[in-house]
């Protein structure tokens, strides 16, 4: 073995015992609250996250994101804006995903917030809750988004899987999205 694999070798026995012997897991749950359209995703019962589908939202966002030392992450404006927080960008809402130019439809910049100049904004909607799962104490949700043109069609169809894990003083948020024409 050369040095390079020993390095790596040592990193991933490192990386193994951390993981086997930190104890820390977290029990991590999804609720799918169906008449607030969102999916609280709590550890040991403290709100980690929450999945929001409103459609008076423009596209579905996790938020809040609430670290484990119970600091919220994300910002509150325009939803529950906080003392001495900036107001502007209001389309920066949560964690989301999206794009900016899709065959000339911005799904970027669209916020309901804005002067409504632009009309060329798209939004992005929940089609389909695919499953909600705990997996090997992590929690798993999949969804089906649909990106709509402001002609009503559909540009692209958003595959989504979030994988939420825990410890004692971590949370991850993995996010794998395939998009199709």
């Amino acid at each position: 073995m050369n040095t390079k694999h020993i390095f790596l070798s040592i990193i991933l026995i490192l990386l193994l015992l951390t993981t086997c012997t930190s104890g820390d897991k977290q029990k991590i749950k999804l609720e799918d609250l169906k008449e607030a359209k969102r999916i609280d995703i709590t550890v040991d019962g403290k709100l980690f996250a929450s999945y929001c589908y409103s459609d008076s939202l423009e596209k579905p966002i996790l938020f809040p994101i609430i670290a484990a030392d119970g600091i919220t992450v994300t910002r509150g404006f325009p939803l529950a804006p906080r003392k001495g927080e900036q107001v502007d960008h209001p389309h920066q809402t949560g964690y989301w995903f999206n794009y900016g130019n899709v065959n000339g439809i911005n799904f970027w910049g669209n916020s309901k917030w804005l002067d409504g100049s632009l009309n060329n904004l798209g939004v992005i909607r929940l089609k389909k809750i695919e499953e909600i799962n705990i997996l090997a104490n992590k929690g798993m949700l999949k969804v089906n988004h649909e990106w709509i043109g402001p002609d009503g069609k559909v540009i692209l169809d958003e595959n989504t899987i979030f994988t939420f894990s825990a410890g004692q003083d971590f949370r991850i948020i993995d996010r794998l999205t395939t998009l199709s024409a």
